[in-house]
């Protein structure tokens, strides 16, 4: 196992983990529509453990940077979520699951925002540039949720990765 694959894993458990206990909170109607923006390796991740079953939760839609480009990995899953312009993800869930590159970080989470949703940030870093959100989701009372800090030194290992890598001892 490469220090990608165990990135990625532990970057989806975390999440996983941080959507699950946010689930907890609410009462227990209908299951909690998740969205996941962006289908890279953790938002893969994601998408496959939401597919697989996790009590409360179902797999509404995802957003991708090509929505025409062939995804096999959606014909592997139980039940396919729809593609949807990113415009669109808002109407499809009660939350979202940010894994999409920083630079859309805004209009991910502003839509979600204005409709008091809750948002999971993956790009914690891009939330600096627009702390307006976290501003607004305090006043307004909804929620931006982010991974633990143990994953910045995973991202060091991973921006390591594009290296040659002897040893990592955490």
């Amino acid at each position: 196992m490469n220090a990608n694959e165990i990135y990625t894993g532990l970057a989806a458990l975390v999440l996983m983990l941080i959507v699950f206990r946010l689930v907890l909170r609410r009462p227990k109607d209908a299951p909690k529509r998740v969205a996941i923006a962006g289908l890279g390796p953790i938002g893969l991740k994601v998408m496959q453990a939401l597919d697989a079953g996790i009590a409360e939760l179902a797999l509404a839609a995802v957003a991708v940077g090509d929505p025409t480009k062939p995804r096999p990995e959606l014909d592997r899953l139980a039940r396919q979520p729809p593609i949807v312009p990113l415009a669109a993800l808002e109407e499809t869930a009660d939350m979202v699951i940010e894994c999409a590159p920083a630079a859309l970080l805004r209009p991910i989470v502003q839509p979600f925002a204005a409709r008091g949703k809750t948002a999971v940030v993956l790009s914690v870093g891009a939330l600096l540039e627009n702390w307006d959100l976290v501003d607004a989701a305090r006043q307004s009372g909804w929620q931006i949720a982010v991974p633990t800090g143990a994953l910045i030194g995973l991202d060091a290992v991973t921006a390591a990765a594009e290296g040659v890598i002897h040893s990592v001892r955490m």
